[in-house]
């Protein structure tokens, strides 16, 4: 019981990583395209 609910909060966080390492890289790609295009 426990291990499986260790497991499935690692799954979580591991998921909830790649999804804040992904917005932070589209967040940053948005931010260089509104540059060029104002700068």
């Amino acid at each position: 019981m426990l291990i499986s609910l260790a497991h499935s909060v690692i799954v979580d966080l591991f998921l909830y990583g790649c999804c804040v390492i992904i917005l932070f890289n589209e967040g940053d790609n948005y931010l260089e395209v509104k540059k060029k295009k104002y700068y």
